[in-house]
Order: C-alpha cells, then structure tokens, then sequence
C-alpha cells in the first residue's frame, strides 16, 4: 500500500471517528444559541449562590427580616432583607462553611448551622421562625438538612478535610497525593486513560501547567507548590460542565486556598521515618543512619477585624527512600563489573541497595480582604523548591542512572477580585503568575544496556532544563435576571518556555553481554547538538458566552460556546533549505495560529426531599493547548542535531568511539500543516444521593474520545523496504549481529543522506475511553467513616506517545500497516481496567481520642508488548525499543512460555498485538493509629503511627521479550529474495522482573499542635 493510500484511509478513519464529536459539538451550539434569551444569576467556578426563604410556622413568606450570611472561619457576614417574596439570593459565596441568621420582630431569631457552600453550588435554604412576642431573649439553632456541600456539582472525585488532613495526609505533602484516593487517575495526574501532560492543577479557578520532560515521566512529590498545609478541600473534575474550564483535553485537580480565620490559631506539625524500620519484601534496605522527616507551620489569624483575613505557612522535608539494586542479578554480574571497572567505572552502586535522597521546602500564604460590602479580594501564593537524586526515571528499558538528580523552582501567584454592581451584575477577574522550572542533570557516562537486562549511565532523556512561565487572566460577567443566569467571559494566557534538550546528548550503548562490553561490540548513538536551547512564547486569547436556566426548581440547564484563537511559533524556526529542495517539503509550511470552538451542553437536576438526589449529565467539547514539546522540537530540531551511530566493533566505552561512530545525518522534525491542538469531546451521566449530613453514595458513566494528539512517522525511512525476516517482517535497513543483537547497519535505512530521523508529527493520533465509577463517602454513627471508589474501565488508542521513551519509541514498528490494518490500533498504554480505593477511619475510640485508619488500594497491573530484549531492533528502522514479537510455537520452549502466558498461547502464528499482555495486578495497604486530640494544658496535641506500604506493592520492569538472538548462530540472508532469518531462542525468564522498583514498608511517627 503506498503512502498516498495509507494516509488517505488514516484520514478517512480519522474522519468515522470524529462523527460524533461533530454531532455533539453542533448540537450543543445550537440549543445554546436557543436558550439566549434574557440574559440573567452568576454562576462561578470558585464560588456557590445561597438562596434564602423565611417562613412562619403557618407557611407564610415573612417580608422585611433580617438575614445574616456569616462565614464560620473568618466571621465575615453580609446582611440584607428579604424582599415581597420572603426571599434573599446571595451570590458569589466563597466555598466554605458558613452560618444563617434570620430574625424578625414578633419571631425567634434561628440559626441554621451545617451550611456548606461548594464551588457552583446553588443551595437553597428555608427557614422557618416560630412565633414569639417581645422580649426575646433566646435564638433556635438548627442544623441544615438541605443539598449542597464541599465538593463541587461537576466532581464524583472530591476530597474534602478527610482526605486532606487524614489518609491522603500518609503518601503525599503535596496536591498529588490526593488522587491516592481517585479511582480515575493516580498521582502522575494520568486520568481516564491520558497522559498527566494532558491535565492541569488548579487553585482558586487558574489552571497551571507544571514544567516537565516531554519523554520522562512526572517524578513522584514534585507538587511542592500546591501543599496540602494551605488548601482547603479539592476536587477532580473529568467533564466539567462550566466552560472557563478549557485548555486541556484530560482533567483538572481543581483545589481551594485554605481561610483565614477570625481569632488567632497556629498549627504545628512533624513526623520522623526512622530508617531501621524500612522493610521490603522484595529487597533488604539494610540498616542505614538515614531517618526521614516532615514539619510544618501554618498560622491563621485576622487583619483587619471581620474585615481581612490571612493565613501563612511554610512546610520542610528531607527524606530518604531505599530501593532495590537497579537489576535483578544476571550471571555476567561479576564479569561485567570486570570489564566496567577496567575502563575506570564503577558499578558498585548498581548493585547494592541504594538510597534516594529528597529534599522539599516551601511556603505559601492567603490573603482575603473584604474590600467593600460588594468587593472581596483573594490572593494565594506560594513558592517552593525540591531537590531528587538518582530519581528512576523509567523512560526506555530499566535503565536506573546513578548519579543524576531532578531540581524543582516554582513560584505561583492567583489573584481573585469578585464585584457584585448589584443585584442582577456581578464580575469575577482573576490573575495568576506560575513560574516552573525543572532542571534535569547527570554525571554518571552514557546510557548503557544490556540484552540481559542490566543498564547503567545517564538516561539518554539527559541534561536537560525545562523552564515555563505562565501569566493568566480571566474575567467573566455575570448577568441575572429571573431563571436565566448569563455569564460573558474572555481569558488570556502568555506562556513563554525556556528549553534546554536534545535526545542523545549523553550517548547510548547496546550490548549483547559483559563479554560484548568488553571487546566494545554493540551498537551506538548520539545527538551532537550546536545550540540545545530555544525560546518561545505561546499567546493565547479567548471568549465565551454561557447561560444557565432553570427550567423549574432544582432542574438547571448549562449551554454555552467558547472560542480561543493560539498563536504557533512559526517565526522561530529556522527553514531547512536542503531538505525542501530534494523533497519539496518544508518544515516551515505550518499555521501560524490555531483556533477552536468548544462547546457545552448539560443539566443539574436536584430532586427529592431537601434536594437529596443530584443527577447531572452533560457533552462537551474540551481542547488542549498547543503542546509545548513539540513546538520545543520544531524549534531545536531544525538541523541542529546531527546523529552519530555506530555497529561493530567500537573502539571505546564510555567515551566516545571517534572514527567507528558514522555520522549519518541531521534529525529534522515538520508539524503537519492542519496541525490542531488535543481535543476530547465527552459525554458523561451520575448520579448521587446525599446521607445524612456529610454522607453520599454516587455512581457515574463516561465516555472520551480525544483526537489530534500527535503521532511520529519517519520521513526518511526507505521507501518500501530491503527484505523480510523469517516472518515475514518488513526490514528498513540491513540488518547487522553483533553477538545477541541485531541492527540496521548505520546509514543503511535512510533515504536521503545528510539526515537521520526526520519526523512528521500527524495530529492523527486518537484516544478513546469509558468508564463506570460507584462510589461512597460515609459516616456510619458517631465512630466509623468509610471511603470507597471503584472504577471499570476501557482505553484504546493508536498514539505510541503516552508511556514516553523519546523520539524512537514512538515510531511503529508497521508504518505502512500490518495486513491492511494499523498495528498501533489497540489496547492503550494506559489502559486500566478495574482501580479500586477503600479506606475505613474509626475515631474517637475511648476517652483519650483514638482512632484507627486504613486505606487500601487495587489497580489492574499495565499493559506490555511481547517483543524482544532490549537492544534488538528487529526490523532496521533506527528504534531499539518498539518491535513486537511472532509468537511462534516451533521454536524451543515457547510452548513452555504460553502455559505460564495465555496471552501468547492466543497469539500463535502472527505477530504479537500491541499491550496484548499484562503486568500482575498491584496492591497497596497503608495503616494509621492516632491519640487525640487530647488537650496538654489549654492546646490540642495529636499523635500518630503511620505504616505505609503494609502491603507492599510490585513495582517492576518487566521482561517483555519473548525471544533472546542466540549469540552463538549467524544471520542467514537469502540474496534471490532478500529474506533474513534471524537465529531465535525462547526467553524462559519473559514476563519476569528485570528490575524492581518498589520502595518497600515504612514506618512514620508523628505529633500535631494547636495553638489557639
């Protein structure tokens, strides 16, 4: 099939795919074209609406009385009366929890109490005040039974004080660790089958990107600028329906800034990992004078009297965590460490247990000011640094560098003016800052791996310097007018990027064994960069219009269009003149801006007594934005790279082997001329019903499908190809043995000389995703809370990007298709099916305060590929990483390999499809016992023993290969028919650990005070 062809199915199957986006987005512009109407109450992503009534015990509207909003931490109180209807709205409500007043002569003031506002909430509230002749000296209180509460309409996922201060509180210091508590995403911030790249963290409604590596996974704890100390509750939303949240395709973490408070508090934590309780079942830490601790600080008071508010604080940790040697034992361990040692290096610390040191500090700080009776000003900030050494990056294979370290600066400011004109005009302005910097270094020699599966040396992901500053504004007017609330917003982002990488810097080696390495036979490649730094600027501007109805009480309807125009930083890369005039290409012939239309259209359904019952649903449309790593590439790698290789016998390890290494050309990357950023059009359907105060129970379905993501196909691969395997593999290139390896000879698979990998990244790529999630949130009496999430879930895609490893691992290992069919089209990398999170807390247990805590976790384990050891590139096209294996039961012992794996035994006589197996299923159990608080003279103390990882889970690299090349046999090449047979053995150690990652059980004590 040619090119032409194939690319013309590709775009036909792209187009099928995208129907229903289409219907959707179309559908939900015109029904918010019909619904414009009168314009009219605000509707905020930060703030709720409390609309009050006050009753008479005989059912009558009381007129005139007096009702009093007061926020319980803060004491901050608005005032007004109700109006002919015996009613009172009060709009743009911070998110917390707060006390109602009513009071009119001739009737008993009451307070109801329990009223939590969450963000978009709209609670309604009665109250009813008995009947009572002057003078009254007394007031009822009653608790709130309506609707309404901490988490927001648009969350199944919401993590309120429980979450925050308890189970959450023992794996994470940072926003992160919430999503322990998620069914839909882990702490990579991967949601719902995507990529965390594809996500944002929020505080006070600003969306943030953290800088990071395009070809490296997030590193665990580097959330330093959103601790847990300064926020107040969070919440995940997968499908939101209000449109101010845009500019990604996957979810938000959505967190608010914790309060002030009214009289001066001060909270004082610690806790202290004494290392000679680590334990593991699948190493021996060892004893080290290593401990672990955390403390932190946050101090609460007022400014200025029921007036300003602030709270500040600051929090520190130093940790060490120990891990299993970096590969399972190999029998040329002590041959290797010969040979390594002989050339002045050292794998001393490979081979050992090693320990990881991390270091955090930062401080944050709110500022809430009640300007005015109808203007509040919030600010938060927060500043952080972290520091990782010798951080498992698990970017291609199992390599663990040594050496290396991972250095994190942010620095973030969100600023939230709210303004209400009066009753029907209200506007929200907010304005943020991030500054994000990730700075990756390494001083370990160049990556090196071994058939066997041993690697050492710095990841070839290294150096590399990510830095990325984002000003945000976003205003958005609010109009109300009876049923109808309208709400015109428009937003601007600068994002300017400061980038410093280039794949390959390092080197890479490929050895078949210990003795390979020491005759230095194998395979090599490196990126010689001129000028590894670009700079760019992505503006972005935006407008929307949204309307929510209420077509009868409790029963709300969201319709809405938004559309942003980003600008593509086309100017700044440099035209390559030779590659366009011998291929008529030009890497330059792209969109200078992109634009996108979204669109929203759902419901808000409260119903039963008190509103009990929330039903919600809603489509919409949900764009990412421009993906800074692939502009990073467009710019850096406009001929700035040349690729050096090398096969045979090299001459030198670790340095640089000089003449053996052939230079073949420059690495060149084009963006596809329609390029557009990510897009994921969903539909999604819960239901949850309220128990008792704090309790509910929820279910949820949803449905993904996100596009444009970007796949890579090599341009100067050769056309067609040079022959087969044994298999009927097609071969780019001529294949090459170096003992248990095999390679295209360097230069062999290019089509045009004087270039390496030139890349077309397609925006062709797709994801598709559904899930079920059930979930509970409930006190049972007084002594026991329960949690629980549960998801079934489904993920396909055709995109090779989403489990990193750097520009070669994305490559097909079929691009011009497998019998007609696109091999990559499949079982998603991040496919999970079932995740499960349980916890139980029983607290207060007896006159001193106990309590006892559990939090379990369940996840299917992640898909692989059966393929080859590492090193092999099975069919010459350039990439060591990405060739599946034929599942072929002739050969010797892979009948014995299909008893163990019936994913091969349902394979056999084709090539094996991509993530056809699966890692076992991974298990985490973490346990807490707490006294207190007790009061040790007037100030409330808490103690606590935290044991994580009481089930420890199986972190691992696995040994994806199901044949090794057998070393002692040649390859044999039939010249009338260009066939190659390459001399295959059965791999008895395939599925097994190469490398354990697990960082074992820890133990943690800890102590809380408050000064009051």
């Amino acid at each position: 099939m040619t090119r032409a062809r194939k690319r013309a199915n590709q775009l036909q199957h792209h187009k099928a795919r995208n129907q229903l986006r289409g219907l959707l987005t179309l559908g939900s512009f015109v029904i918010a074209l019909s619904t414009l109407a009168p314009p009219l109450r605000s509707q905020s992503v930060t703030a709720g609406a409390v609309e009050v009534v006050v009753l008479s015990e005989t059912g009558e509207v009381i007129v005139g009385a007096i009702v009093t909003l007061t926020e319980r931490s803060s004491g901050v109180s608005r005032i007004a009366e109700t109006s002919e209807g015996g009613r009172i709205a009060f709009s743009l409500v911070p998110a917390g929890g707060y006390t109602i007043g009513a009071e009119q002569i001739g009737y008993r003031p009451v307070h109801v109490v329990g009223v939590n506002v969450g963000p978009g909430d709209r609670l309604d509230v009665r109250v009813t005040l008995p009947a009572q002749a002057p003078p009254v000296n007394t007031a009822d209180t009653v608790p709130f039974t309506g609707a309404g509460g901490m988490g927001e309409p648009d969350a199944m996922h919401a993590y309120g004080r429980f979450g925050l201060r308890r189970l959450a509180s023992g794996t994470s210091s940072g926003i992160n660790g919430l999503l322990d508590l998620a069914s839909v995403a882990d702490g990579a911030l991967r949601a719902e089958g995507l990529p965390g790249r594809l996500s944002a963290i929020a505080v006070d409604g600003l969306p943030f990107a953290i800088a990071g590596h395009p070809d490296l996974p997030p590193v665990p704890g580097f959330d330093a600028a959103f601790p847990l100390l300064g926020l107040d509750g969070a919440a995940l939303l997968t499908e939101p329906l209000d449109l101010e949240w845009n500019d990604f395709a996957g979810g938000v973490l959505h967190a608010r800034s914790v309060n002030g408070a009214r009289s001066p508090e001060i909270e004082a934590f610690g806790d202290w990992s004494p290392s000679s309780l680590s334990r593991s079942d699948y190493f021996d830490p060892g004893v080290q004078s290593l401990s672990s601790w955390r403390a932190g600080l946050v101090i609460r008071g007022t400014a200025i009297r029921d007036t300003a508010h602030f709270a500040i604080g600051g929090g520190a940790e130093r940790g060490w965590i120990a891990q299993p040697r970096a590969w399972e034992q190999t029998s040329d361990d002590a041959l290797l460490a010969a040979n390594v040692a002989a050339r002045g290096g050292n794998l001393a610390p490979y081979l050992a247990p090693r320990y990881v040191r991390e270091e955090r500090a930062g401080g944050f700080g709110t500022f809430d000011w009640q300007l005015a009776p109808d203007h509040r000003l919030r600010v938060w900030t927060s500043v952080a640094r972290a520091r990782r050494g010798e951080p498992a990056f698990w970017g291609i294979g199992a390599l663990e560098p040594s050496g290396t370290r991972v250095e994190a600066n942010d620095a973030l400011a969100a600023l939230t003016l709210a303004s209400r004109f009066s009753g029907a005009l209200s506007n929200e302005l907010r304005v943020g800052f991030y500054r994000s910097e990730r700075e990756y270094a390494g001083t370990g020699g160049a990556a090196t791996f071994m058939a066997s599966g041993a690697a050492f040396g710095v990841d070839p992901t290294l150096p590399a310097r990510f830095l990325r500053t984002d000003i945000v504004v976003r205003d958005a007017l609010h109009l109300d007018a009876g049923s109808h609330r309208l709400k015109l917003g428009l937003a601007g982002t600068l994002s300017s990027h400061d980038r410093t990488y280039a794949y390959g810097r390092s080197a890479v080696f490929w050895f078949a064994d210990a003795q390979a390495l020491g005759q230095t036979r194998g395979f090599y490649l490196r990126g010689d960069v001129t000028a590894p730094g670009v700079r760019f600027s992505l503006p972005q501007f935006g407008a929307l219009l949204q309307d929510r109805w209420t077509v009868a009480p409790g029963l709300d309807v969201i319709t809405g269009i938004r559309y942003d125009v980003e600008r593509i930083p086309m100017d700044d890369v440099a035209p390559n003149q030779d590659w366009f005039e011998r291929t008529g290409l030009s890497n330059v012939d792209s969109l200078a801006a992109v634009g996108r239309l979204s669109s929203r259209v759902g419901f808000r359904w409260r119903l039963g007594p008190g509103g009990a019952w929330l039903l919600r649903g809603g489509i919409g449309v949900y764009y990412g934005r421009v993906d800074p790593a692939a502009m990073e590439e467009l710019i850096g790698e406009a001929g700035r790279v040349t690729v050096r290789r090398g096969a045979g016998l090299l001459g030198a390890w670790p340095g640089d082997p000089g003449p053996a290494a052939t230079e073949v050309g420059k690495r060149l990357t084009l963006l596809q001329a329609d390029y557009e950023p990510p897009r994921s059009s969903k539909a999604d359907f819960g239901v949850s019903r309220k128990l008792g105060r704090e309790g509910q129970v929820s279910a949820s379905v949803a449905y993904r499908h996100t596009d444009f993501l970007l796949r890579r196909a090599d341009l100067n691969r050769l056309t067609g190809f040079t022959g087969t395997d044994q298999y009927g593999r097609p071969l780019y290139g001529t294949l090459v043995k170096e003992g248990g390896l095999i390679g295209a000879a360097p230069g062999s698979n290019r089509r045009f000389s004087g270039f390496e990998l030139v890349t077309a990244l397609n925006p062709d790529g797709y994801s598709d995703y559904w899930g079920v999630t059930l979930g509970l949130d409930q006190p049972v009496g007084r002594v026991v809370r329960l949690l629980a999430s549960y998801t079934y879930s489904q993920t396909t895609d055709n995109w090779l990007g989403g489990r990193y490893g750097g520009p070669y691992a994305e490559l097909s290992p079929f691009p011009d298709s497998l019998g007609g069919v696109d091999w990559a089209d499949g079982r998603s990398d991040l496919d999970v099916p079932h995740r499960l999170v349980a916890g139980i807390e029983l607290s207060p247990l007896g006159p001193r305060g106990f309590s006892v805590a559990a939090l379990y976790r369940f996840r299917s384990g992640l898909p692989f590929t059966p393929g080859f050891q590492p090193g092999a590139d099975a069919n010459g096209d350039g990439s060591h990483t990405n060739d599946p294996a034929y599942v072929d039961d002739a050969v010797a012992g892979v009948t014995s390999l299909m008893a163990a794996w019936p994913c091969l035994a349902s394979q056999v006589g084709r090539f094996a499809e991509r993530n056809s197996c699966r890692e076992p299923d991974r298990r985490a159990l973490d346990l807490r016992l707490g006294l207190g608080p007790v009061k040790v003279g007037r100030h409330p103390v808490e103690l606590w023993v935290e044991a994580l990882n009481v089930v420890e889970p199986e972190e691992a690299v696995r040994d994806q290969a199901v044949y090794v090349v057998d070393p002692a046999a040649g390859l044999v090449t039939d010249p009338a028919t260009g066939r190659v047979t390459v001399p295959l053995v059965a791999n008895a150690r395939f599925g097994q650990p190469l490398a354990y990652r697990t960082w074992g059980r820890t133990v943690r004590l800890g102590a809380r005070v408050n000064f009051q």
